[in-house]
């Protein structure tokens, strides 16, 4: 991966293979798979080879404890279009990069402390390793922030399982979330026309208490609701399959909405625009 997260916080090159790993895997692949960079056939094949090698599963591990937040509090089904449960706030954005940024140099500092160490530059070798026991000391600080910068795979994974094959099958395509009123933080569409499928995920944008985000298929001017973004761990998503208005609608629209249709309330805000002819064959 270039200019990824292991190179710039870790080492500059590109480490061995792992020891024992016969797939010649490195720690910088397992990076990309738990930050969820690695999508399609060789997700899979990652996957399967984590049942067969000891080395890297150990080391996957490792690195998901470092880089992923623990699991959110309370009912994961809440939030839910049913029930329309109260959203939790945004986390800003550059808080959650330096929790990142911290987390991987937490790993960076243990392996200099050891290689030094066991190099004979004791002293040095020693700093870092007092250095590596402060940030253990305080790490009981990061893991109060939440899980906003997971990676969308293990949102989905966690959420909306049924859903993951969207994002691997080479029949979906992959369409942003193009802006309008209020343009998301992150997010995509994966749209797969074959299946009658859609997967949307938003990342940045959380209503009001009393507010709602319903995603709606348009077309020439009509439209039909696909139902409410459903919010978990700061971050929000809509599954949907084999619903005749996704496969007939031009375009998707997110509308900022009162719970109870306040009458006072001007008309609905739209706040993305999704063009799904661009995932039409």
């Amino acid at each position: 991966m270039s200019d990824s997260v292991y190179k710039q916080t870790v080492g500059a090159s590109r480490p061995d293979p792992l020891p024992g790993c016969t797939a010649r895997y490195t720690e910088e692949d397992w990076v990309d798979w738990v930050l969820g960079t690695v999508a399609g056939p060789k997700r899979a094949e990652m996957r399967a080879h984590l049942e067969v090698c000891p080395s890297c599963r150990q080391l996957s591990a490792d690195w998901e404890r470092v880089l992923l937040y623990s699991e959110p509090q309370g009912d994961p089904e809440a939030g839910t279009a049913g029930n329309r449960e109260q959203v939790q706030p945004a986390v800003p954005a550059e808080r959650v990069r330096k929790s990142l940024r911290w987390r991987v140099r937490f790993i960076g500092l243990r392996n200099e402390a050891k290689e030094l160490i066991r190099g004979g530059l004791r002293r040095r070798g020693a700093i870092l390793a007092f250095s590596f026991a402060l940030i253990v000391a305080g790490g009981w600080v990061l893991r109060t922030e939440h899980a906003a910068d997971e990676p969308w795979s293990t949102y989905v994974e966690r959420y909306e399982p049924a859903a993951l094959p969207v994002m691997s099958s080479p029949e979906s395509v992959a369409l942003p979330l193009d802006g309008g009123r209020l343009a998301p933080e992150s997010g995509m569409v994966w749209y797969n026309e074959a299946s009658r499928e859609m997967l949307m995920l938003v990342g940045g944008i959380v209503p009001r208490e009393d507010q709602i985000v319903e995603v709606w298929a348009v077309k020439e001017g009509s439209r039909d609701s696909l139902g409410l973004l459903q919010y978990h761990a700061y971050r929000a998503h809509l599954y949907v399959k084999n619903k005749e208005a996704l496969q007939e609608a031009d375009n998707l629209v997110l509308t900022v909405e009162t719970r109870n249709g306040d009458p006072e309330d001007p008309a609905p805000k739209d706040t993305i625009f999704v063009d799904l002819t661009a995932g039409r064959k």
